[in-house]
């Protein structure tokens, strides 16, 4: 797996939204993933920085993704070990922090700084904002799903695909 290849200037953007939409509207029932009433089956944490938004995609069925708005990103990291072992930790932890998350139905980009969580369930996405900062310093209810997901991304970034 390598960077996706993307050279108009106006494609990067249209994958990337094409992509991520995609992610947001995925059905369980025909992905045929795993899932439980009230229990994510898929997890995207979006980071708002200033050259690009981060979103990173993991899937109950081990699919993990990373992709970036500006363009380039990867997908089918779950296939490595280190990525799917910290893809399913990352999803575990999601479900102990399902009460966290709000009903949405919009899926606005986080903002500098800003990183976005939206968790899939077969009810509807959820949603949960938090400053970077403060998820850092350990002072959000979803810090532990942050650093988990800093996890899957660090093992996507040693196996060189990023």
């Amino acid at each position: 797996m390598g960077a996706l290849a993307l050279t108009n200037a106006k494609e990067p953007v249209n994958r990337y939204s094409a992509m991520r939409q995609r992610a947001l509207e995925v059905s369980p029932d025909v992905m045929k993933l795993p899932h439980l009433p009230g229990v994510p089956f898929g997890i995207l944490m979006e980071i708002g920085y200033e050259q690009a938004v981060v979103t990173l995609l993991t899937l109950s069925d081990g699919t993990t993704s990373l992709y970036f708005s500006n363009g380039g990103g990867v997908i089918g990291c779950g296939q490595h070990a280190t990525v799917a072992e910290a893809a399913r930790t990352l999803m575990n932890t999601s479900q102990a922090l399902t009460g966290n998350f709000l009903p949405t139905y919009g899926y606005p980009l986080p903002e500098i700084g800003e990183v976005s969580f939206y968790a899939l369930t077969d009810s509807g996405v959820l949603s949960h904002r938090a400053n970077e900062l403060v998820l850092q310093q350990k002072k959000d209810a979803l810090s532990p799903l942050y650093y988990k997901g800093q996890e899957v991304i660090t093992a996507i970034r040693v196996l060189g695909l990023v």
